[in-house]
């Protein structure tokens, strides 16, 4: 027979596997979505969207993951139903007033932001997204409250749900905009269209989650008082105090969830500083906006980059809160070492092997080269984003969000000012410049805050050796096959196509063959990855 807590624990298990699933579903979609919309618009049309986009960015990372997570840890936490009332309750009014002051800023203050952003056509796609944070509240507390009884498949579904129909809007609209169908339209109009996706998913996300609720009476419960909640408001206990929920609210909730669009944060201070300072640099404003939308071609490289990192974080925080609370130091600097070491592997590989087909996929997915130079460098984001994001759930583990939150008050600091300075000076790369710099600046903050041991244990440096071989064989590989192809095909879309794919297996092809025959990781490490059974069982015969 299987015991209770090992059957919670299952579910548990199961239904965190469907929520990281679903999160990368999502990740995957939001990534790829924008090469056809910039085929279809191009890079002015890509420009508009993508000066607004952070605003949806940072909402979407509120109710789509952050604060549901949140509000469904709180819940479970509660000692009963009448405490989960209550909390649920209060917690409410505070998700309400904040939506409510999020939709303010962005529907009134759009002619402000606009010329924040040097571009005062920008207010009507602004005020076109503040719409998604009136369905905010329903999201992350609907989401919260399945969440805190285990039932995570309706928050799956429903942030697939959200994802696809928002797609399936914005490549309508650019569909629309590029046949002529619509043929009033500017860009302006066309980028406010596309992002008043973002409240129409969130609303039928909304609309999936009421009917999830109406049919579940437990979950329904959460949400009526009862005369024992009602009494318990009267003398809360500590925790669930005004000041109390409040606190949390900021330090668990919001201070996390901005860790989470960190990189949306920068995304948002380039959209104030970049169009700007290229026109500072000398560029006139139709190049100034071009260049911008052949800058922003680098997000949904990274984003695809990141994927292997986030699905790390999804597996390796668990195990590592749990270590600390049961306070299992062996077991905790043991998770912390595996995660570190296998994260930045990864991180390192993807990187490398996206900047080395980087100017043949950029003519694949957007139809020329251009800024392929910059968007090399761009790139760099993804192994240091990874390395940040591993000494972020390290702190995370050890309910040390103070460290985390620190270093991303100083990362953003750091990238506000030198964002427009560089870019005046150098041009585009002065964008990623400032956003390097500002990660570089955020890893030796948390660097120094590490335990030594997880440190030492972890021979980053010589990881980081091992792997640049493998890095260096594979760049030769892929420069042979490049030399190939420059002397018997012409450069063309169909043939950068052929070339990327044939790199591609080419490129996995030298790592495997590798990392076979050198032991860059240990087994434990290697039964972390796909396909592990397979490369322990052939190594060891």
């Amino acid at each position: 027979m299987v015991s209770s807590k090992n059957r919670r624990s299952q579910q548990a298990l199961k239904g965190a596997s469907l929520l990281t699933l679903a999160g990368i579903i999502a990740k995957i979609l939001s990534a790829v979505y924008r090469v056809p919309f910039q085929n279809l618009v191009g890079d002015t049309g890509f420009y508009v969207y993508q000066q607004v986009y952070p605003i949806y960015g940072i909402g979407m990372t509120f109710a789509l993951s952050g604060l549901p997570n949140y509000v469904g840890k709180q819940i479970s936490w509660q000692v009963d139903l009448a405490h989960r009332r209550l909390f649920l309750r209060r917690y409410s009014l505070l998700v309400v007033i904040f939506s409510l002051l999020c939709f303010s800023l962005t529907f009134f203050l759009a002619p402000l932001l606009a010329q924040g952003m040097a571009d005062p056509n920008l207010a009507i796609v602004i005020r076109s997204v503040s719409y998604m944070f009136l369905a905010m509240p329903f999201l992350l507390l609907i989401r919260g409250a399945f969440q805190g009884r285990n039932d995570m498949k309706h928050t799956a579904i429903s942030q697939v749900i959200e994802q696809v129909v928002r797609v399936g809007v914005i490549l309508g609209v650019a569909t629309l905009y590029s046949q002529g169908f619509s043929q009033d339209w500017s860009l302006y109009e066309m980028g406010a269209w596309a992002m008043a996706s973002a409240g129409i998913a969130g609303f039928t996300a909304t609309s999936y989650l009421l009917l999830a609720l109406f049919q579940s009476r437990g979950t329904q419960r959460l949400f009526q008082e009862s005369k024992r909640s009602r009494a318990l408001a009267e003398d809360p206990p500590y925790h669930l105090t005004w000041p109390q929920i409040l606190r949390t609210f900021v330090t668990d909730g919001l201070v996390i969830c901005s860790f989470s669009a960190l990189l949306v944060f920068f995304q948002l201070i380039d959209s104030f500083t970049l169009y700007d300072g290229l026109l500072d640099f000398g560029l006139d404003s139709d190049l100034a906006k071009v260049y911008k939308g052949v800058y922003d071609r680098g997000q949904p490289f990274v984003q695809l980059g990141m994927v292997f990192s986030l699905a790390f974080q999804t597996s390796y925080l668990p195990l590592l809160s749990q270590a600390f609370v049961k306070k299992q130091k062996a077991q905790f600097r043991e998770a912390a070492v595996r995660f570190s070491r296998l994260t930045f592997f990864i991180s390192l590989l993807v990187t490398a092997g996206i900047m080395a087909i980087l100017p043949e996929l950029n003519v694949m997915l957007f139809s020329d080269a251009k800024g392929s130079g910059v968007l090399e460098q761009y790139l760099l984001m993804i192994v240091l984003a990874s390395w940040v994001l591993i000494y972020h759930n390290i702190f995370l583990g050890q309910n040390q969000w103070f460290y985390s939150a620190l270093a991303l008050g100083l990362a953003l600091l750091v990238k506000g000012v030198f964002a427009h300075l560089l870019v005046s000076r150098f041009g585009l790369v002065g964008g990623v410049w400032s956003s390097l710099l500002a990660l570089i600046v955020m890893l030796i903050l948390m660097h120094h805050f590490i335990p030594h041991s997880i440190k030492t244990e972890s021979q980053m440096g010589i990881l980081l050796r091992d792997t640049s071989l493998v890095v260096l064989l594979m760049w030769l590989a892929i420069m042979a096959l490049r030399w190939i192809f420059w002397l018997n095909f012409p450069k063309s879309r169909a043939f950068a196509t052929l070339f990327v794919g044939l790199a591609v297996l080419l490129g996995a092809g030298v790592v495997l063959l590798v990392v076979r025959r050198y032991p860059i990781l240990n087994p434990a490490e290697w039964q972390e990855l796909p396909l592990a059974k397979y490369w322990i069982k052939n190594k060891e015969s």
